[in-house]
């Protein structure tokens, strides 16, 4: 029983000894006010019992995230995962479509290792994104309060049919949390958000055009993608309510272009050939019935080669939504 009691007193005492030299030489290089500010004091006890990987000090570093945002994502013990890892801490994809990144209800902040080339800047891009909730999570009432109001009037002047989906899908995912999804979407993908917002995110990015440019960067290959999905699209159902009434018409016309021809052979015995009016007319007749089967045939080609197109479009079309698909899938599988 002695032993049992003696060892978490000594394990107490070394952490005081310890604490306290932490903080003598951290008031010897002069940032004990730092350390000592309700704000950061939990982050960066943290950050030390749990260094942070270089190669995320690296990333937040590129993303100019400052002093103070990096302070706070620090104290979510942050980590760069692969594959299986990944899908265990944050899942597989979402109403929106691949997790790139998460920030748990434990406060911890997990980003998927993607190292494909395709994608660079997705990393920095996402671990901003996350922490910037780590840093939402660690303001007052007040502040976010008065933060709602500047975001949503901001989001109001931005808001697109995707971001209106996405903001949509987030209602559905994590109700109430629309506010902080905002606080970290808007920083990161969109510019001009006003001067309050400049300014308060001033103290989050040391310069937040950085963030844009690399979201900017990676999401190039998904815009172009969808912008050629929209564009073949359209152009797809043009081409097929263009065909489908082409198709009837035509129809009609072969359909009347036969009821003619039938009527016209019945009157070939009927003829006065003794009448050489009546006999040109007759031949004229049948004359105008072949200039129609000629263009009968010439418009049943078109249709057909307009048919082959149409064909050879929604190919492309299925194509490009499977280069989407495989975009997302190589974003799933990380490194």
């Amino acid at each position: 029983m002695t032993g049992y009691g003696y060892a978490p007193q000594r394990r107490t005492h070394s952490f005081l000894i310890w604490l306290i030299t932490v903080l003598v030489v951290l008031s010897t290089l002069g940032a004990a006010a730092l350390w000592l500010q309700p704000s950061t004091l939990g982050d960066r006890f943290t950050a030390l019992i749990h260094p942070v990987d270089t190669e995320v000090k690296a990333l937040a570093e590129s993303v100019g995230l400052t002093d103070s945002a990096k302070i706070r994502l620090y104290g979510t013990q942050p980590q760069l995962l692969s594959d299986d890892e990944f899908v265990e801490r944050c899942g597989t994809d979402d109403e929106e479509g691949a997790v790139l990144g998460c920030y748990t209800p434990e406060g911890r902040v997990f980003v998927s290792n993607i190292t494909d080339a395709r994608f660079d800047g997705i990393r920095e891009v996402t671990l901003a994104h996350e922490a910037l909730h780590a840093a939402w999570d660690r303001l007052d009432f007040e502040t976010k309060t008065k933060l709602t109001s500047q975001l949503e009037n901001a989001y109001d002047r931005v808001r697109t049919d995707e971001l209106d989906e996405r903001m949509a899908a987030y209602e559905t995912s994590e109700p109430g949390q629309r506010a902080n999804e905002l606080h970290s979407i808007l920083a990161t993908e969109v510019a001009d958000l006003g001067d309050d917002l400049e300014s308060y995110y001033a103290t989050l990015f040391t310069d937040r055009s950085i963030v844009l440019q690399k979201y900017e960067s990676y999401r190039s290959q998904f815009t172009e993608n969808e912008a050629q999905i929209e564009s073949l699209g359209s152009s797809i159902e043009q081409a097929r309510t263009s065909l489908e009434q082409r198709s009837a018409d035509y129809d009609a016309a072969l359909a009347q272009y036969e009821a003619d021809a039938a009527a016209l052979e019945a009157r070939r015995a009927s003829v006065d050939r003794t009448s050489t009016s009546a006999v040109d007319a007759f031949n004229n007749e049948l004359d105008a019935l072949r200039q129609r089967q000629v263009a009968l045939n010439a418009e049943a080609d078109s249709i057909n080669v307009g048919v082959a197109r149409l064909n050879a479009d929604i190919d492309e079309y299925n194509s490009l939504l499977g280069v989407r698909e495989q975009l997302y899938a190589d974003i799933t599988a990380g490194s």
